[in-house]
């Protein structure tokens, strides 16, 4: 991918709503009222609105990569049943591909740091966080062998959750 198309690309993300998708989830499901809410409650350390919130930001960023890259064949968000305090451990999300490439690489960073900046601006519980969200490409290869989170795949202790496609309804 070009560097002005890559531009292009990074234009088309929008973060800010993004995050404010997210904060609406964890607001209808933490039955919070309205989604600002989200934000004051995460803040003064309401852990399962911080839970909906991140489970919706992982729902979110799939999306946009499954909207700006056609070889996303699978998703799953692993670990997230370690996060028990704000703001816990990044999101860590395993991106099934049929392909990896630079380009997708720089593509998820970019999709990670621009979610960041724009939670860190409505979450003063975020401040000094240096990742909100860790986004891994997978390949068959990587599961093959097993590499990085492509080897929590199969674990029955802590198996990750399926974000893409859907299997099951919410």
């Amino acid at each position: 991918m070009a560097m002005s198309e890559m531009s292009r690309v990074l234009e088309r993300i929008d973060a800010s709503s993004m995050v404010n998708r997210a904060a609406e989830y964890a607001a209808t499901k933490a039955e919070l009222g309205v989604p600002n809410r989200t934000f004051t409650e995460i803040d003064s350390g309401n852990v399962e609105a911080y839970l909906y919130f991140r489970y919706a930001l992982a729902k979110e960023s799939v999306q946009v990569l499954i909207a700006l890259n056609d070889t996303v064949k699978e998703a799953f968000l692993f670990f997230e049943n370690r996060c028990e305090a704000i703001p816990g451990t990044p999101l860590h999300l395993g991106v099934m591909v049929t392909r990896k490439t630079a380009a997708l690489e720089s593509l998820a960073d970019s999709l990670a740091e621009a979610i960041l900046v724009s939670a860190k601006a409505r979450l003063a519980a975020l401040e000094g966080l240096q990742h909100l969200v860790v986004i891994d490409l997978l390949d068959q290869s990587d599961v093959q062998s097993k590499v990085g989170v492509a080897a929590a795949l199969g674990s029955l202790y802590e198996p990750p959750i399926r974000l893409w496609p859907v299997t099951t309804t919410e």
